[in-house]
């Protein structure tokens, strides 16, 4: 064994170890320097941003109340956040709803403050929870709350929480009637399909009464449910199809 080559990279290990150390030491102590030269309002923005994008609304309630700050509160430096100056602007601008909820509802924030571009908080998104929310809250907070259309730019009408879930009720009852009916035609088809299979391969008679008392019995595929019956026109197409392939060989 080399014990002098041993020794040597037991060496830079070390050394390797101790400047890692010391690097991390002037890493923390450059941060800890940072820190102590933050203004106040600068201290509050890390807090407040650190919540709005966790979602973490009743630390975010709790930070703003115990720490007095208004829900409009501008975001330092300035500089850094021209696109989003207040907590509102941040929600959306992130497609936060939740928090965008606790702001516009709970905390009432001003909808109607602009950014450097001229841009509310409603405009900086385009995520369909969010504009369904600022109509919720237009429905809740009234007309007389701020000029909606002309000052916060909510392009859409005030609606009830209970007029959402209503549409959502009828569109979701539609489309598993549509899904229904689909099924209903396909299910046609096949049984169309497979009986005019039978009669050309049997001949109309009693082979075709018994398929058909076989596969098209309304009252066994009523106990069906619809994936069961899919499951079902799948099997015997594919058994067709394979007795077809078997007959051309």
């Amino acid at each position: 064994m080399d014990l002098p080559k041993t020794n040597e990279k037991l060496k830079e290990k070390l050394l390797k170890q101790e400047q890692n150390m010391i690097n991390s030491r002037q890493i923390a102590e450059r941060k800890a320097e940072a820190a102590q030269e933050l203004t106040e309002d600068e201290k509050h923005t890390i807090e407040l941003i650190g919540f709005i994008k966790k979602s973490k609304a009743p630390a975010l309630i709790s930070y703003i109340k115990k720490n007095k700050l208004s829900p409009d509160f501008e975001l330092k430096p300035s500089s850094e956040y021209a696109t989003t100056p207040t907590l509102l602007h941040c929600a959306t601008y992130n497609n936060i709803p939740y928090i965008t909820q606790v702001l516009l509802n709970n905390l009432k924030a001003n909808p109607c403050i602009k950014n450097d571009l001229g841009k509310t908080p409603f405009e900086l998104t385009s995520n369909k929870e969010i504009k369904k929310i600022f109509q919720i809250a237009r429905y809740n907070l009234g007309e007389v709350y701020c000029n909606w259309v002309e000052d916060a730019h909510v392009n859409l009408p005030a609606k009830s929480k209970e007029e959402f879930l209503d549409e959502e009720e009828k569109l979701k009852s539609k489309e598993e009637n549509d899904k229904k009916l689909l099924h209903e035609k396909e299910l046609q088809a096949y049984q169309k399909e497979i009986a005019t299979e039978r009669v050309a391969k049997y001949g109309t008679g009693k082979s075709l009464g018994n398929v058909m008392t076989s596969i098209s019995n309304q009252s066994m595929l009523n106990q069906l449910s619809d994936e069961q019956k899919m499951r079902l026109m799948r099997e015997q197409r594919a058994r067709a199809a394979e007795a077809r392939m078997n007959r051309k060989n």
